[in-house]
């Protein structure tokens, strides 16, 4: 089949969600033709070369409108060519919906959680994802949401979980930057994510918050956050209030994250739900759990959203309040006074990842939902 994938954001970039459309984009260029439609960024040209399918790339405006409208026009003479055009996010629906109905091709819409909840586009994204051969979700959390705010079948929504690369593991080995800080006896808690204003979702506030009452216990315990974005100011600020600054370390952008899932002792992600600026913000899915998993680690996460899915509570890890500090505390210090246990979460969370969360099995769960729809749209 020939994969005309449309999306405002891909790699280069960072975050989550350019992560993911790379690998079902890679995943797919195995068996199928494959050709992409993003936005202009640094370093892109770099990126673009190394790949084995065409990216074509628009000019990256700074309003709505001329986005769409750039990619619009990128995409306008490749669609012909093309079988099915796949939306890597919702806002690249509006292309696909006009030029789908144009040149008569079905266009699938994956749907990571939060970008369809503001109000204020709900009728547009209605119309959108009513009119799509199929809509493609990552988490249960994420097909309830496209269910209850929409009112589409449960029946029409696929769900097809994310996979990692189990190369991850093996990148860490020549990387030591992380290795050559960690001193014997340190005990670390690593988060990794965007430190942005508008996805305090995340929860690095909650860890931080939690700090005193593990270093009671554990005077040498250490929080690594590996991320950047214009909340890191509000988090130091928390830090020196509760007086463990010198606990925490905002590592920032780093080029390889391999070593720091390597050399921390349990990842941390406080992911809880937040309702602002009409929209429903948590984390749809986490691939940063299933990374972590691949190298053995426990993890802890909020007990919602997508990482329900994410991580078995109790068996790859554990699952606590988000919005309770003390409840995050209880459960880091249970897992670093309890080494044999965390090491049993840390393996099954592995052998999990490496048996349901492959690129091959995503990739392959992804064409057969594509092909299905196809079908029953004949």
């Amino acid at each position: 089949m020939r994969y005309l994938l449309l999306t405002p954001g891909f790699p280069p970039r960072e975050g989550g969600v350019q992560k993911l459309l790379a690998v079902i984009a890679d995943g797919l260029a195995a068996r199928n033709e494959v050709a992409v439609v993003a936005p202009a960024a640094p370093g892109d040209r770099e990126f673009d070369a190394r790949l084995s399918y065409a990216v074509h790339r628009y000019p990256c405006r700074k309003s709505r409108i001329g986005r769409l409208l750039n990619l619009t026009r990128a995409a306008a003479s490749l669609v012909p060519l093309n079988d099915v055009l796949f939306c890597g996010h919702i806002a690249a629906a509006p292309p696909a919906w006009l030029l789908g109905s144009v040149y008569r091709k079905p266009y699938f819409v994956y749907v990571h959680a939060l970008e369809i909840t503001p109000k204020k586009y709900r009728r547009l994204f209605s119309f959108l994802l009513h009119r799509a051969a199929g809509i493609v979700t990552g988490s249960r959390y994420a097909k309830d949401l496209v269910v209850s705010y929409f009112k589409i079948p449960a029946s029409e929504v696929d769900v097809v979980r994310p996979g990692v690369d189990p190369e991850l593991v093996r990148a860490a080995d020549d990387a030591r930057e992380a290795r050559e800080i960690k001193k014997p006896g340190d005990r670390v808690l690593l988060s990794v994510g965007r430190l942005a204003g508008d996805e305090r979702y995340k929860g690095h506030d909650v860890v931080i918050e939690a700090l005193p009452l593990i270093l009671r216990c554990i005077p040498r315990c250490y929080y690594w956050i590996v991320g950047s974005g214009d909340d890191v100011e509000r988090l130091k600020a928390i830090a020196r209030d509760a007086g463990v600054s010198d606990n925490v370390r905002f590592w920032g952008r780093v080029a390889d994250v391999a070593p720091f899932y390597r050399e921390c002792d349990i990842f941390v992600m406080i992911n809880r739900r937040v309702f602002e600026d009409g929209m429903e913000k948590t984390e749809g899915f986490g691939l940063v759990f299933l990374e972590a998993a691949l190298f053995a680690k426990p993890v802890i996460a909020g007990r919602c959203g997508g990482a329900l899915d994410a991580v078995v509570d109790g068996r790859t890890g554990l699952l606590v309040d988000p919005e309770s500090a003390a409840e995050v505390a209880a459960a880091i210090l249970a897992l670093l006074t309890c080494p044999v246990e965390a090491k049993r979460l840390g393996a099954a969370g592995r052998e999990r990842v490496l048996r349901e969360f492959t690129v091959k099995t995503q990739v392959a769960e992804f064409e057969a939902a594509v092909a299905r729809r196809v079908r029953e749209a004949r």
